[in-house]
């Protein structure tokens, strides 16, 4: 009988899928048990010291660390359907002073990487070595500025300064377990699965569903009734504390969507679900009456419809879901314009009177507060808290954010990054043969060149549910660049020396 000879490439790809058990350490039976024990010791005093809901959460998440631990692709799994649309909820639920997405990061971020083998352990290229830079630069001038100034650290400080390290932690373990086709489009599901509770919360929320307001005050831990804007336009929140982060997290999954429906598969998700999960989606950032995340959708679309010389389809399309949600939700919009509009408002903060109120009102706090509590700090900025003098405690901008926390040289880190990882992404949609992953990529592309103007207005790159599903889908869509470079670099040890000429005599 023929045997077929297996070509090593062929061997080694099987490998990077993720369903062979041989490219994971596997954990010691006693890791187990210490996990087990430092788990339950940790669930006692969380119950203890929260209460008895926070205890059975925070069990939970014991008993998913430990599945993982034989299973660590479950884990990555469970980080990209619930990091992103958790990561708004209250701090001290479940761990005290925590978010549910820090714990989950923490732990199963960590658990992975450490059971990955040296046939899954992933190369460091140019975009991870800048992301360690960008979360070493975060601390480092951070904590130089502060004890430059001879201040206290707080618990916030703290928190500002290590929070690049989870978006760090995350993108890795979803780099390191994602390798394959099937675990990239099941990760790509799990996203818009997640993203359906979200949309549907945030509709319950404006929609008046008795209940709805208690429970989101409740696991978001903020009451916007009071507010005196909010009066005047109840907007959206979901499980997030603010619009604006609803807003950010919907604009990703819906330019998702759109990238998945001109170039994917179809394996993903069926076009007619796919259509439902972001017809919900839409419906709900137009809940949150936030324009910046609603034009950045429309620009988004029409950037990949340009690049994938789907304009003419794309033009179609948009043109009828804006016509269905314009009709539907005509007045809503238009009230947004007329209490936006600029007018006297503006005229006064800037002198033109065409400006939007709210772009309005930004300039005069850069101009007022931000930039003279930057004078004489321009290189290395402020600190991880804000000046004395600030009154209006959000900066409403991604720029001003880096220059206060770390001045000219964050901002200059923060801007290779994202150079970086649009050029990674660009590769990728080259490289790429999966189209659902190729989609990913050119979404991910799209997002870094968009969020340049977006994040004048607003820091969403610091916030929560747009950071953290960007970083989400950074590491599913270079998986498979980094995959097929192991593999390739596998391939080439394993070949063997060619033989050196025989020296004649």
């Amino acid at each position: 009988m023929n045997t077929i000879a297996v070509p090593a490439t062929e061997t080694t790809g099987r490998a990077a899928t993720g369903t062979d058990r041989a490219d994971w350490v596997k954990p010691h039976p006693q890791l187990a048990m210490v996990g087990i024990a430092l788990g339950a010791s940790v669930f006692v005093g969380i119950a203890a010291a929260v209460g008895s809901f926070a205890g059975v959460a925070a069990l939970a998440v014991i008993v998913t660390g430990l599945i993982v631990l034989y299973r660590p692709i479950l884990g990555a799994f469970v980080l990209v359907a619930v990091v992103p649309a958790a990561s708004g909820l209250r701090r001290g639920f479940p761990a005290p002073g925590l978010r549910l997405s820090e714990v989950l990061i923490a732990s199963l971020s960590v658990v992975i990487l450490l059971l990955a083998g040296k046939r899954r352990a992933v190369p460091w290229r140019t975009f991870d070595w800048l992301a360690l830079a960008y979360v070493f630069a975060t601390a480092g001038i951070g904590t130089f500025d502060v004890l430059h100034r001879g201040a206290q650290f707080t618990a916030t400080d703290v928190r500002t300064m290590a929070g690049p390290l989870q978006y760090l932690l995350l993108y890795r373990a979803a780099l390191t377990a994602l390798s394959s086709e099937e675990s990239c489009r099941l990760a790509l599901r799990l996203i818009f699965l997640a993203s359906v509770p979200v949309s549907l919360l945030a509709i319950a929320q404006r929609l008046g569903v008795p209940g709805i307001k208690s429970v989101i005050t409740n696991i978001t831990g903020k009451d916007w009734s009071g507010d005196w804007s909010y009066r005047h336009l109840p907007r959206a929140t979901g499980p997030f504390p603010h619009w604006q982060m609803l807003g950010g997290y919907l604009f990703v999954v819906m330019l998702l969507g759109v990238g998945l429906l001109l170039e994917g598969s179809g394996r993903v998700l069926r076009k007619r679900t796919l259509v439902v999960v972001l017809g919900l989606a839409a419906v709900a950032l137009i809940q949150t009456v936030t324009i910046t995340p609603m034009i950045g959708v429309v620009v988004g679309a029409l950037l990949l419809g340009f690049w994938l010389q789907q304009l003419r389809r794309l033009l179609t399309g948009l043109a009828v879901a804006g016509l269905v949600l314009g009709l539907a939700f005509g007045p809503t919009l238009h009230k947004r314009y007329v209490l936006q509009s600029g007018g006297a408002t503006a005229a006064l903060h800037t002198g033109n009177p065409y400006v939007p109120q709210t772009l309005a009102y930004r300039y005069s706090v850069w101009r007022d507060q931000y930039l003279p509590g930057l004078s004489g700090r321009w290189v290395s900025g402020y600190g991880p808290d804000l000046p004395p003098d600030v009154t209006w405690t959000a900066t409403e901008s991604m720029y001003i954010t880096l220059l206060l926390r770390g001045g000219l040289l964050l901002l200059a880190v923060y801007g290779g990054l994202m150079w970086a990882l649009g050029a990674a992404a660009r590769r990728a949609t080259y490289e790429e043969e999966d189209p659902d992953r190729r989609a990913a990529a050119r979404v991910l592309l799209a997002l870094v060149i968009i969020l340049v103007p977006m994040h004048f207005v607003m820091p969403y790159f610091v916030d929560t549910g747009l950071p953290q599903l960007l970083w989400v889908l950074a590491g599913v869509a270079l998986a498979g660049s980094y995959a097929r470079g192991r593999a390739t670099a596998e391939t080439r040890a394993a070949r063997p020396e060619p033989l050196a000429p025989a020296l004649s005599s």
